[in-house]
């Protein structure tokens, strides 16, 4: 049980009271051990001799949830009942819930600075979300890394506490009935349902079925005068209703990956609108003229949605935005990439097809450089017909978008210049976590990144033009290049035929925190890994890289190694293996079980 990690000087009591009270159930036992974490030692004897644990379980609910919701404070109490509304077996995704919390204020902070507001709200939205994931209420997802659960007894306990205030369509009979599953009648029990704060339609079916209609949405929304949050992501509806801009408490839509071709212009009539989620939406081709008088919007999400071909005017209007994900430049009349240094409070920002910003004009390095709130960003060059960009233009480009140094995720991709500008890889940049270059193809230098004190993740992929990788990747005179790089990533490097890696050099250490590497599709690649510099590598895959030398009498202990494609030395000789798992324990190496050396 996690909770015990600390010192208990009655470890062996409290271990017999735990053991009977959670009646065989490891989730009791994580809940348990969840809510002990969170209390001192002095605490734990209260907890344990409730007299909650005496009663008899009713409505399916146990002891230990009860007692577990008993103790949270009351601003988590608040949004964990609000995921009551989730149905059975739904996996979700961190800021999904965050954002749906935030536009019911279930999250305080009404009375601070509005620009604050934002920043500090998905923030405190995030702390609440891993506290709750603390104490065993939600789960990690078994099939998608980023997604997580609630338990079905867990989830009981959620609708028992929230009880009449949710109402849900899964327990209306024969609402899951097809075809007539999109009939209105089917949702006759709406009509007299004056004071719908969240309609999610789209989490009523885990089988991929839809239930409404552009006609029945039409028939619908008029009716939902205080919604708050509006979500048909999924939904093969082709257009919003106009009515919408009666919904004047709406603060959250989300229209991810629907068959909207347009938004109408009402939606820009909405006074709080703070959340707007376009999301893979394929058949979208323009936003709203007037979209710029969405003053309060401060998350906008078009990420995927591929015939946009540029932002409409007055972008520079929306001063809350925090997060812009997709920011197009066009080559027309619209927005240009000047908008951008109005808005001063981002945090996170997405810029794509930045092969139309065509000369220093429309950059000037003021326009990123001063925003201290940036932490993420994402630079996205487009290709082009006969890859005819100019290289100059698109350096020049680069150098002028320069970030703040408060940056701590990175990511270029599609960069048509032969170097990068000096900037990226500065040692200045120490609070940066997380870099991927992508799709650099005219490079044929990588960037200083060595001296990046923070950087733990790395990924290089698709660098066609890189032949050698040497001392220019982790900077001269340093003692420990990558101190605290702990994933690195090279992929798709076609034409990379030598890794000069630092010499060994008992006064310089390579990755001392290095924990996964992954090498595929290098082809050309003729060297050995530099494992000197491995010494706490814990996972390396390897694929079709034909000429590398892999030895592995030399990894680390309990070091895991998946490999498809290279030569492998196996004592004194190098034997090709088509695909292989491996483990070193000890002094030996052994196959996973069911693979064979061959």
């Amino acid at each position: 049980m996690h909770a015990f990690d600390r010192w208990y000087i009655d470890l062996q009591l409290i271990r017999e009271k735990v053991i009977p009270m959670c009646k065989g159930l490891p989730l009791a036992a994580s809940i348990l051990g969840g809510l002990i974490s969170c209390k001192r030692d002095d605490e734990w004897e209260c907890v344990l001799n409730t007299k909650l644990w005496d009663l008899a379980d009713d409505n399916e609910i146990l002891p230990v949830l009860k007692l577990s919701y008993q103790h949270l404070p009351l601003w988590l109490q608040r949004c964990f009942v609000y995921c009551a509304i989730l149905p059975d077996g739904y996996e979700f995704e961190e800021k999904e819930l965050v954002l749906l919390w935030i536009a019911e204020g279930l999250i305080g902070g009404a009375q601070e600075d509005e620009q604050m507001v934002c920043e500090q709200l998905e923030d405190r939205g995030c702390k609440i979300f891993q506290n709750l994931l603390e104490r065993s209420l939600f789960e990690n997802s078994s099939s998608h890394a980023s997604k997580y659960r609630t338990h079905d007894l867990v989830k009981t306990m959620a609708r028992w506490i929230h009880g009449e205030t949710n109402f849900r369509l899964e327990d209306v009979s024969g609402v899951n009935e097809r075809p007539e599953c999109a009939n209105k009648n089917k949702f006759d029990s709406f009509y007299d349902v004056d004071n719908l704060r969240t309609f999610m339609p789209g989490l009523l079916c885990n089988d991929g079925s839809h239930h409404i209609t552009d006609a029945l949405l039409s028939d619908l929304l008029p009716k939902f005068k205080r919604l708050r949050a509006l979500s048909l992501a999924k939904h093969s509806i082709t257009k919003l209703p106009s009515s919408v801009e009666g919904l004047r408490y709406l603060r959250y839509v989300n229209l991810s990956s629907t068959m909207i071709r347009t938004l109408p212009d009402s939606i820009c009539s909405l006074p709080i609108l703070q959340i707007l989620l376009l999301r893979d939406c394929s058949h979208l081709v323009e936003l709203p003229s007037n979209l710029r008088k969405l003053i309060n919007l401060w998350y906008l999400d078009i990420t995927g949605v591929n015939l946009l071909r540029e932002m409409p005017l007055g972008m520079k209007e929306l001063t809350c935005l925090r997060t812009l994900l997709n920011f197009i430049v066009g080559k027309g009349v619209g927005s240009d990439l000047k908008d951008l240094e109005d808005l001063k409070f981002l945090g996170e920002l997405y810029v794509s097809r930045l092969q139309n910003a065509t000369s220093s004009q429309d950059t000037k390095d003021s326009i990123l450089k001063d925003k201290k709130d940036l932490k993420v960003l994402v630079l996205e060059w487009g290709s082009q017909l006969n890859d005819t960009r100019d290289e100059l233009v698109e350096e020049n480009v680069l150098a002028n978008l320069q970030p703040h140094q408060n940056l701590r995720e990175f990511t270029i991709r599609g960069y048509g210049g032969a170097r990068f500008s000096s900037w990226v890889g500065d040692p200045m940049y120490s609070n940066l976590v997380v870099l991927t270059l992508e799709r650099c193809e005219k490079c044929t230098v990588l960037p200083l990144l060595g001296l990046l004190s923070s950087l733990e993740h790395l990924t290089i992929k698709g660098m066609t033009g890189i032949k050698r990788i040497g001392s220019e990747l982790f900077g001269k005179d340093c003692s420990r290049p990558f101190k605290s790089l702990k994933t690195l990533c090279f992929e798709d490097f076609q034409e990379w035929e030598r890794w000069d890696s630092v010499a060994e050099n008992e006064h310089v250490i390579v990755f001392p925190c290095l924990r996964e590497l992954s090498l595929v599709k290098c082809p050309k690649l003729r060297a050995k890994l530099p494992e000197h510099h491995l010494r706490s590598l814990k996972k390396l895959r390897i694929r079709e890289c034909e000429l590398l030398d892999v030895s592995f009498t030399r990894l680390p202990l309990f070091c895991h190694a998946e490999v498809d494609g290279c030569k492998m030395e196996c004592g004194e000789e190098f034997v090709y293996t088509d695909r292989v798992l491996l483990r070193r324990i000890h002094r030996d190496i052994e196959p996973t079980d069911g693979c064979n050396i061959s």
